[in-house]
């Protein structure tokens, strides 16, 4: 897996494989080729494939937080293994009583086919 750091003036997003919208500055959308999306700021996936899934629950059973080792982290650290897969980190940035900034990531299999 590569990851590829963005910081966006903008809340719009679209599937690099299929060209879906992902975002569209209010709504989230999926895309097939999606495999997950994580936001980091509740600590959950608002969206995963069964298969990373399991992935990560077993990531979870060996966290270990006094010695700061998070399921996220082994979870990202295991997604290395898949060469098709690009995440997105995504910060964007806005005002709201000072400036704000969110980060999410979103990951997608670059190998996908439409069947």
């Amino acid at each position: 897996m590569q990851i590829v750091e963005l910081s966006l003036d903008h809340p719009f997003l679209f599937c690099p494989v299929t060209g879906q919208t992902i975002v569209d500055g209010e709504d989230a959308f999926e895309s097939p080729a999606l495999a997950f999306s994580y936001i980091p700021e509740i600590g959950e996936f608002s969206f995963i494939k069964p298969e990373f899934q399991n992935i990560y629950e077993k990531c979870e059973l060996l966290e270990d937080v006094d010695k700061e080792i998070y399921a996220l982290d082994l979870f990202l650290e295991e997604m290395k293994a898949f060469e098709n897969l690009v995440m997105f980190s995504i910060t964007t940035h806005g005002f709201s009583c000072g400036p704000v900034s969110e980060t999410i990531y979103y990951c997608f299999n670059m190998n996908y086919v439409p069947e």
